[in-house]
């Protein structure tokens, strides 16, 4: 049951990330359920393995290279996924640490 909600939240929270920020589009509901399917499995299996491996650079970053790391599985999930789809192609780096980081605590 807490699986299932923590999967529809993430679907809303992407719903939303699609409406605050103008370079994040998602096509409708469905495909935001997917989307976030898939983010969640690569949060759950991919990103434990990076964070350890990254794990020297993130101490000399004080952290910071998390939001590095959160973008760009978010960037991966949006080039396997494309429910997630971006209006151009070539979107910075910034607007993709505000858009991982939107849960958290980035003021844009």
């Amino acid at each position: 049951m807490r699986l299932l909600l923590v999967w529809i939240l993430n679907a809303i929270a992407l719903l939303a990330v699609a409406y605050l920020f103008p370079g994040v589009q998602i096509q409708d509901w469905m495909s935001a359920a997917v989307a976030a399917l898939v983010l969640g499995l690569v949060n759950a299996l991919v990103k434990p393995i990076l964070v350890v491996l990254t794990l020297p650079v993130t101490v000399l970053t004080l952290g910071l290279f998390l939001l590095v790391l959160n973008a760009l599985l978010f960037w991966a999930v949006r080039h396997c996924c494309r429910a997630l789809t971006s209006a151009a192609s070539a979107q910075p780096l910034s607007a993709r640490f505000c858009t991982v980081s939107s849960r958290g605590c980035c003021r844009c």
